[in-house]
């Protein structure tokens, strides 16, 4: 009878690992899938209120300066700015990568940071008529 006993435990048991495992593996995919999109949709949003920033001080001219707070997520590898008009940042994820960009109406130059962590970015409204970023 203890010999019967120990099979049907067993059995329960790796009946219950066949089933906990595979949904274990999946709700961790879902959690990394939800934490990666989380970090584009958190760089997504910083580039557009970058953008914006840079618009506001161009429509004010020259001295205006805003300053923001950027934050930089884990994987960001690096940052451009195409046709002094988008601020394009590049994300890598795995094997995969994404550009992340956003447009302003003002001729935009200068740099960002690619280090992840937050920063405070000054945007500044220069003599030329072009809008300066740094941090």
């Amino acid at each position: 009878m203890k010999g019967q006993t120990g099979l049907e435990f067993m059995l329960i048991m790796a009946i219950s690992l066949a089933i906990l495992i595979p949904l274990y593996a999946y709700m961790t995919s879902y959690s990394n899938q939800t934490r990666q999109d989380l970090k584009f949709k958190a760089l997504e949003d910083n580039l557009e209120s970058l953008a914006e920033a840079a618009d506001i001080v161009y429509s004010q001219g020259y001295p205006a300066k805003m300053t923001i707070n950027f934050y930089v997520p884990e994987s960001t590898k690096n940052f451009s700015i195409i046709n002094d008009r988008v601020i394009v940042m590049h994300l890598s994820y795995t094997n995969l990568g994404t550009d992340i960009a956003a447009k302003s109406e003002a001729i935009v130059n200068g740099t960002i940071p690619i280090n992840p962590g937050n920063y405070r970015v000054s945007v500044t409204a220069q003599k030329d008529g072009w809008v300066n970023i740094s941090y």
